[in-house]
């Protein structure tokens, strides 16, 4: 995008970098995505965990067997999943 400098019409090119890139001589690196970020957290052991779904509602005719189940966190399967999610919560 360009942006005007003066009021004479003098117009420089003006470089912006997209939101949530690295800028150089920032101290700031990516964002952290927050919707992310409230959805999985980083485990003691590294690994990620994520919460199960599925118990919010309509839960009327599971067991509770199966209802207690997905009230307990799962780890993420497949490393290239888990490398995309440990970039949008800045835990690389």
């Amino acid at each position: 995008s360009l942006l005007v400098l003066g009021g004479a019409g003098a117009v420089a090119p003006v470089a912006l970098a997209p939101p949530g890139s690295f800028v150089a001589g920032s101290v700031r690196g990516m964002k952290t995505n927050r919707a992310a970020a409230k959805r999985f957290r980083v485990k003691g052991n590294g690994k990620i965990k994520r919460a199960r779904a599925g118990r919010q509602h309509n839960t009327g005719y599971l067991t509770r067997k199966r209802k207690n189940h997905l009230g307990h966190s799962t780890g993420i399967k497949g490393k290239k999943i888990e490398k995309r999610i440990r970039r949008l919560i800045g835990a690389l």
